[in-house]
């Protein structure tokens, strides 16, 4: 609950890089995830990730770079988070899916206790979690697959004992994946490129 929203006042702990930082667990921990999902992300061009690519070794830049994923990992993060919550026909309750939500929900709260990078030290142990952030996120797209099998064998099931109506209750997931996935994409080249630029 409320842990996960105390943040030091002074430099980022490096306990937090590896500090287990549980998933949403109370509602107040749910109507945050929510309010940041209601936000817009901001749109970043070729152009400007061009600009900050060209700044390699550029303390400031990277400074600023940090400060701007700060702010910006943990709307989108808490977007699909969210998302995740919502799937329809039980989706969001395979365990494999409520394992991916887990982990971007602990993901958003590890972000949003890490203070704001204000000095080339906390940039650097902020760099640091972002690298060990997307260590844990390798695994997403085959737990995301293992889940939609799940989802395939449990509507079969459901199908057979009448339970499920294909034409009637159709989702078209396909249009699903391809928000998660170029969500997701999005924001490994972000974090990808801040890294690249140490």
């Amino acid at each position: 609950g409320a842990a996960h929203r105390r943040a030091a006042s002074t430099g980022a702990d490096s306990s937090l890089l590896h500090e287990n930082i549980q998933g949403a667990e109370s509602v107040e921990d749910a109507h945050e995830i929510m309010f940041f999902s209601l936000r817009h992300a901001a749109t970043v061009t070729i152009k400007e990730m061009h600009a900050f690519g060209a700044q390699k070794n550029n303390k400031r830049a990277t400074l600023v770079a940090a400060q701007f994923l700060h702010e910006e990992l943990p709307i989108r993060i808490a977007r699909r988070a969210r998302e995740l919550k919502k799937l329809p026909h039980d989706l969001g309750e395979m365990p494999s899916i409520v394992e991916v939500r887990k982990l971007y929900e602990e993901s958003f709260f590890r972000l949003r206790r890490m203070p704001c990078p204000k000095t080339n030290q906390m940039e650097e142990e902020f760099t640091a979690m972002l690298d060990n952030m997307m260590t844990q996120h390798n695994s997403v797209q085959q737990i995301v697959a293992s889940g939609l099998q799940e989802l395939n064998d449990h509507l079969a099931s459901e199908t057979r004992a009448g339970l499920y109506n294909p034409t009637a209750d159709y989702y078209d997931f396909g249009q699903f994946l391809d928000r998660f996935y170029l969500s997701r994409v999005g924001m490994r080249v972000l974090v990808g490129q801040h890294i690249m630029l140490h």
